[in-house]
């Protein structure tokens, strides 16, 4: 019996031996295969190198005109009762000869931007909230900086990885990356809290989408969503910004397959301008 009992349990350890191993779970994108470790660690150090420059020429007022009050009071109004829009009480209010929001004729006040960067402040006004409690109102002054800051060392990040992509090699796709960080205009948008470092980030975001669905044909379903996603925030933020729908649709099209050109060219084309047109 003993015997009989260890032959089935060395049967059944071997069977379950012979089985197939579990998958893995797949992942949502594939690995970014342009850019080794060591290309890796390098561009950590560049954005570190990026972010200190700009926390070194920080702005002593993030809040300059009307336009970016109008911005975080609609951000603070949220947080406090769940309504994107500037309060009443300040929204009547006349700042350098403009109204701090505009008058319906209805008599109701509404912001003159779209909801997208209220929404982004909202999710720091938290921790610019603790740092003034702790450190006292500049802190939470330069806290407010950190969301152009994050933007702008975002999309330089973004920017590396198009210049690869697009066959610069390793050693020169620093130069493009660098050259918009520190070279550019991008620079003092730093430290000032303004919504045009989210609208850089992306666009850019959107036509590296477009860019990667054309060399990752298994994944283009995904990239060419998200493309349309960032420019339908883009949107959001800034709704002159539609201006640049037109020909980034043209570009989610051209990245048929020759296969099917104009079944593709529809469908890319229309996966792509939906959150768009949702925006």
């Amino acid at each position: 019996m003993v015997e009989l009992a260890s032959g089935l349990i060395l049967g059944l350890m071997a069977k379950r031996s012979k089985q197939k191993p579990p998958r893995k779970k797949p992942r949502f994108l594939p690995p970014f295969v342009a850019a080794n470790a060591r290309d890796r660690r390098n561009l950590y150090v560049l954005l570190a190198a990026v972010v200190t420059v700009y926390c070194l020429t920080f702005s002593s007022v993030p809040i300059t005109n009307i336009d970016d009050q109008l911005m975080l009071t609609s951000a603070v109004n949220l947080v406090e009762t769940g309504d994107l829009a500037a309060p009443t009480r300040v929204a009547t209010k006349r700042i350098g000869g403009q109204f701090f929001g505009k008058q319906a004729e209805s008599g109701e006040v509404y912001a003159k931007y779209p909801p997208g960067y209220p929404l982004i402040l909202a999710l720091y006004l938290p921790l610019v909230r603790l740092m003034a409690t702790v450190f006292g109102t500049l802190a939470s002054e330069i806290m407010l900086c950190f969301p152009s800051v994050l933007a702008l060392a975002a999309t330089t990040a973004v920017l590396w990885r198009a210049a690869l992509r697009l066959g610069l090699g390793s050693d020169n796709a620093w130069w493009p990356a660098l050259g918009f960080a520190l070279g550019s205009f991008a620079w003092p948008y730093a430290g000032i809290n303004w919504s045009e470092p989210y609208q850089a980030l992306l666009i850019a975001a959107s036509f590296y989408c477009l860019l990667a669905a054309r060399q990752e044909e298994a994944y283009w379903r995904r990239y060419v969503l998200l493309g349309g996603c960032a420019l339908g925030y883009a949107i959001l933020i800034k709704a002159t910004l539609v201006i640049l729908a037109p020909i980034l649709v043209l570009g989610a099209a051209a990245v048929w397959r020759q296969r099917l050109p104009v079944r593709d060219a529809s469908l890319r084309a229309a996966l792509f301008a939906a959150p768009a047109a949702l925006a």
